[in-house]
């Protein structure tokens, strides 16, 4: 469980993984609007090694009531996936480079042989792993202190 405190100092940087299908429920809740773009996407076929690096909207840190004067908050954050056989995609070779990408959700579909990861981000774009089973940890890479200052995400789901 996340403690919420008003001293953003105070939280530590979280480092989670999800071996269940409740555990990446809450990763996925964790990850919901974070961006990136396209060249922060990794994989490393030789090590069975998916990861993306972005930058995640701080949502364990809102309260209920959303003060006028809140700043709101992103933080660098890895998201490493092992035992993936592999990798497929739709829609993100025609994303450029510099564009950012907003991953929306994760989700899994287990099977009699694999895992299915599939990651949904805006503009229809989706990648799939295919995996031996679920093995993914959350890292943030930096304290709440140097965190980034950013906007609500606003969209209708």
């Amino acid at each position: 469980m996340i403690s919420k405190t008003k001293d953003l100092k105070t939280q530590r940087p979280l480092v989670l993984s999800a071996k269940s299908y409740n555990d990446l429920e809450i990763i996925s809740s964790l990850v919901q609007d974070s961006i990136l773009r396209k060249e922060n996407i990794k994989w490393q076929k030789k090590r069975h090694r998916f990861s993306l690096f972005l930058y995640r909207f701080r949502w364990e840190l809102l309260s209920n009531k959303k003060p006028e004067s809140h700043h709101f908050r992103r933080t660098q954050t890895i998201l490493i996936f092992d035992s993936v056989l592999g990798v497929s995609s739709r829609g993100l070779k025609n994303a450029l480079l510099e564009n950012v990408l907003s991953l929306l959700k994760i989700d899994l579909n287990s099977y009699r042989d694999f895992e299915e990861i599939t990651l949904i981000f805006s503009g229809n774009i989706v990648i799939k792993l295919r995996a031996e089973f679920l093995d993914l940890r959350l890292k943030d890479l930096q304290s709440s202190s140097k965190v980034v200052i950013s906007r609500l995400p606003n969209h209708e789901i």
